[in-house]
């Protein structure tokens, strides 16, 4: 990537330090608010509501502190922002929100305004928030890659060539899947790598490195522009499933069986032969579509064949439960059941703690939150370590296990992402920062007030003049979050199972 590494002989860069949880919802969501996850809420893909006994995906407006998109059209700014995950439903901003991950479809009513679905997005066939097709494949892979990243920026270029803009953001989410699927084919140290298959995936790097060369030159030479990452990569090496813990020493009580998710059981069908005709029809539009390579978009097909964990805990009555792949978020369904936190943290890090036999959990912390939609504990995980949520009924169900990758090692997330920064008005020096210091540095440099809630700092030393921002007192104000139905939640899950999360 010869252009971004031009970027560190003329800018600042350096590593840029995720947020805990380094899991792509609330990291981004820490990035585009300048607040670490105890003020955004966002630590997992998912959240639990209390008032609903219930676990729905996280949406844009349960982000509950103002988005950089917001405070810079306050300040009379227009902002763009194309494929930034949660940030659907998109806010009524001066300027453009194309939503990324986390947004069930691309169409008029998930856009702003509903009129740049018809001008810039309908009619593009390679434009996707993300292509997670895997046939085994490295060249096709690589392709479809390449051809994703080139339609979101002929889609970007397109953009910014018609519309006034004092922010642009483009993101791109290929990068994210190849590392998960493919960590072997890019760490020399994996076994199964080779120079073939390397300069194959490097193809997809390249694309990218050129389009953000591209996107670049649609900013004058003073203008602050900026490369960042989520969070950075390693090799995926252990799992470990703490609901199946929890499961197993009578934390978490799971339904009985997938019949009270709501699914036909055949006893219910035999008892009614209307439901069983109607059921034989489904299942045969099953197998036609499934041999068709597609699936019928129906509430039953999503209960049946997507195995959503809101679907096994039993949320009424008291348990206990975790979310989370980076690291491990505690849930209690009643308050009665914090009385357990302390001996579920001491025994968790007593069998995978620091000092056991299998240390891969890092810190367990009770939190002490009044609210019952919050974690009440969280536990970090040493890297390389994912959290499976998906509990296992089986009662010897092994909790700690290697990946099975038929030894072609997949990617998980780090702690450490990198960034940099250029432009006329920025010095040349390696600095680290933290990707909460990415919103107050814009917003500082685009002269618009920085709320005093913000977490994350102004970069000023990476300015070559003195730049004075502006800080103001702030009211945190709470958003209505949004129900997806069940079709479109086990869109976005499909996703996200794809590509390695849940």
């Amino acid at each position: 990537m010869p252009f971004l590494e031009s970027l560190t002989g003329s800018g600042s860069f350096g590593v840029l330090r995720s947020i805990m949880p380094f899991e792509t919802s609330p990291a981004w969501s820490s990035l585009q608010t300048g607040c670490r996850p105890e003020k955004t809420s966002i630590y997992t893909f998912h959240r639990y509501q209390s008032d609903k006994r219930q676990i729905r995906l996280n949406s844009f407006r349960d982000i509950k502190v103002p988005s950089l998109w917001e405070l810079l059209s306050d300040s009379g700014k227009r902002v763009i922002s194309i494929n930034m995950p949660v940030t659907s439903p998109p806010p009524e901003v001066n300027g453009i929100i194309i939503p990324g991950l986390l947004s069930p479809q691309l169409g008029r009513e998930s856009v702003h305004p509903p009129d740049v679905y018809d001008k810039y997005i309908a009619g593009r066939e390679d434009y996707k928030i993300v292509d997670k097709r895997w046939d085994g494949s490295i060249e096709l892979f690589a392709e479809r890659a390449k051809r994703l990243i080139n339609a979101r920026l002929t889609l970007a270029k397109e953009i910014l060539s018609n519309e006034d803009f004092d922010l642009a953001s483009v993101q791109f989410q290929m990068t994210d899947v190849l590392q998960h699927k493919l960590w072997w084919a890019i760490d020399p140290e994996q076994p199964g790598f080779d120079k073939d298959t390397f300069n194959k995936i490097a193809e997809i790097y390249s694309a990218c490195d050129n389009a953000l060369k591209e996107l670049f030159s649609f900013a004058d030479s003073d203008d602050l522009k900026l490369a960042v990452s989520d969070h950075g990569f390693c090799a995926h090496n252990k799992t470990i499933s703490i609901n199946t813990w929890l499961h197993q020493n009578g934390f978490l009580k799971l339904l009985d069986s997938e019949e009270k998710s709501g699914l036909i059981s055949d006893e219910l069908k035999d008892k009614h032969p209307l439901l069983k005709k109607i059921a034989g029809i489904y299942g045969e539009a099953k197998k036609k579509a499934a041999s068709a390579g597609s699936k019928p978009d129906t509430r039953l097909f999503c209960e049946k064949h997507l195995e959503h964990l809101r679907k096994m805990i039993d949320f009424q009555q008291p348990n206990i439960f975790c979310l989370g792949a980076m690291g491990a978020y505690f849930y209690v369904t009643d308050a009665s059941q914090k009385k357990h936190l302390a001996k579920i943290r001491d025994s968790l890090l007593k069998a995978f703690g620091p000092e056991s036999q299998n240390p891969v959990v890092s810190t367990i912390e009770i939190t002490e939150r009044d609210s019952l939609s919050e974690p009440a504990m969280k536990a970090e995980l040493k890297e390389g370590v994912l959290n499976a949520v998906t509990p296992s009924r089986e009662e010897n169900s092994p909790v700690l296990t290697s990946p099975a990758n038929n030894g072609f090692a997949g990617g998980t997330h780090s702690i450490e992402g990198f960034w940099a920064a250029s432009g006329g008005l920025i010095k040349q020096q390696k600095r680290d920062a933290e990707i909460i210091d990415i919103a107050p540095t814009i917003l500082g440099f685009l002269g618009a007030e920085i709320p005093g809630h913000i977490d994350g700092q102004f970069l000023g030393d990476i300015f070559s003049e003195d730049i004075q921002p502006k800080y103001v007192q702030s009211g945190l104000q709470g958003k209505e979050g949004v129900d997806y139905s069940d079709d479109q939640q086990s869109g976005v899950e499909d996703q996200l199972r794809d590509l390695g999360y849940i």
